[in-house]
């Protein structure tokens, strides 16, 4: 991990001293506009040595919010605070406002992988669900939106690079590339060696079938001389999804080829 931290406290220290991020900057300029915030990226929330990695494209963020000062005085702050970021937002260092229907969505899912230790208690679960895991974004700078075909692919390479760099820091019983965005997009293409594709319909609470199938790929990433069990999940938070469903469906077939 310590090559990622390394990328991150980089990043960070030239925040701090220059109040940018230069690499955002040369990525804005790539695109031809501002299309990132310069400002409080998002690389990582949660357990640096997880056994379970859910990697996401980008944060999200609001265009008001964009280039306001750095809320942090150093690098060890900031990485603390983001390892610690589910009890920031919902544990003993939260104020009890925090809410978000995704997250309460995401520890249903979580739920059905077997691998965090859950306790029933909503408010434990939801810290449990962000700092026990880690959670990844490729493009670690917040963004109102964002098109995969804006950016060059020799760029996507650069940040692919590094998140693997990353994910194989330490042993991993899941490896999850979460949004359609990475069925779609390619991004992963020069690393898989092979794939096997999933899709079936799930039940709805009432019990009946959905009308659509949902999808789930296995994929075996090669990077450098190490190979992977990992897995895309193109319909992850896709809205009105059987959550529950699509996580046991993910646990089910896993690493199957």
């Amino acid at each position: 991990m310590e090559c990622f931290k390394n990328y991150i406290q980089d990043e960070i220290e030239n925040l701090i001293s220059t109040g940018k991020i230069s690499s955002v900057e040369e990525l804005n300029k790539v695109i031809g506009e501002e299309k990132f915030d310069i400002t409080n990226p998002q690389y990582f929330t949660g357990n640096p040595e997880s056994d379970l990695v859910l990697v996401h494209l980008i944060p999200k963020r609001n265009i008001n919010d964009f280039n306001k000062p750095f809320e942090f005085d150093n690098f060890e702050e900031y990485y603390n605070y983001y390892k610690k970021f589910g009890k920031n937002k919902y544990g003993s260092l939260s104020n009890g406002t925090h809410k978000s229907p995704f997250d309460k969505k995401q520890v249903r899912f979580l739920k059905e992988l077997n691998i965090l230790p859950f306790t029933g208690d909503e408010m434990e679960d939801l810290e449990i669900s962000i700092d026990e895991k880690l959670q990844l974004q490729l493009i670690p700078y917040g963004t109102t939106n964002f098109n995969y075909k804006e950016i060059p692919e020799d760029t996507i390479d650069l940040y692919i690079e590094k998140v693997l760099k990353g994910v194989l820091a330490y042993e991993r019983k899941y490896i999850l590339f979460c949004g359609v965005v990475f069925r779609d997009s390619g991004y992963l293409n020069n690393y898989i060696v092979n794939k096997s594709i999933f899709r079936e319909r799930l039940l709805k609470k009432d019990g009946t079938p959905t009308k659509n199938k949902y999808e789930f790929i296995n994929i075996k990433i090669k990077y450098k001389d190490q190979l992977i069990n990992a897995a895309i999940l193109p319909h992850y938070g896709i809205q009105g999804a059987p959550i529950d469903e699509y996580g046991k469906f993910v646990y089910s077939n896993y690493g199957k080829y």
